[in-house]
């Protein structure tokens, strides 16, 4: 990752494109923001991001992202994963449309963080896999906003109420002609 060398200067952040590539260890450093491609080329996968912003879509390529904690937020244009998406502790997704190129979700792997729902959707999604989900299921903990492919649109899911705690999977199947 770039870095500065003089005492009164910052390290970067922001990135436009992102690319990796030969067989040096990669390790990404808190926060990082991508404002459009973020790709592996060749080498070891990078270790550890925290989130993408920007208003154009974004590709998301070449390696299964396993995450510790990511905030996602773009009001416009799509981000594109070819693999799955998991997330160790904290998923947040304020605005953002996500497209999981008929990959999966995995919120919470090690049962102690946080998903946080704000607004905009899911696409192609496959499975989502919500572990540890919390005893109090809310609006922002619990909604779940799948984009219809067949009918437009969005079918939302939301649980409220008290829950028995553990995890859970949802399947999200578009049926051609129906509603």
């Amino acid at each position: 990752m770039m870095q500065s060398s003089m005492a009164s200067t910052q390290n970067p952040t922001n990135y436009h494109n992102l690319s990796f590539a030969n067989g040096a260890k990669k390790v990404l450093r808190p926060p990082l923001a991508a404002s459009w491609n973020l790709s592996l080329i060749s080498g070891p996968i990078p270790q550890e991001s925290t989130g993408g912003t920007g208003s154009s879509n974004q590709q998301m390529n070449a390696w299964p992202l396993d995450l510790t904690n990511i905030t996602i937020n773009k009001p416009s244009g799509t981000v594109r994963l070819d693999n799955d998406l998991r997330f160790k502790n904290n998923f947040t997704m304020t605005s953002s449309r996500l497209d999981f190129g008929s990959n999966g979700l995995f919120i919470n792997t090690v049962a102690t963080g946080n998903y946080i729902f704000a607004n905009r959707s899911w696409r192609n999604l496959a499975n989502l896999h919500y572990n540890q989900i919390p005893h109090t299921l809310t609006a922002v903990n619990a909604t779940f906003q799948f984009e219809d492919r067949c009918q437009g649109g969005i079918r939302s899911v939301q649980l409220l109420g008290d829950s028995p705690g553990g995890g859970m999977q949802i399947s999200y199947t578009d049926i051609p002609g129906s509603n």
